[in-house]
């Protein structure tokens, strides 16, 4: 790759990388949400017993 092909465009970003990137930041959100919400559930389910 030469070094005018190397960073093509003008600095903006593609509306398909940006929805991909915005797609991750979420996926990580929830992912984060999920492992809160097993961990609640472990800690309630123990103090049943």
């Amino acid at each position: 790759m030469s070094g005018v092909d190397a960073f093509p465009g003008k600095g903006k970003v593609a509306h398909c990388d940006k929805e991909k990137f915005d797609l991750k930041k979420e996926l990580a959100r929830v992912t984060r949400e999920r492992d809160i919400l097993k961990k609640a559930l472990g800690y309630f389910a123990k103090q049943k017993e």
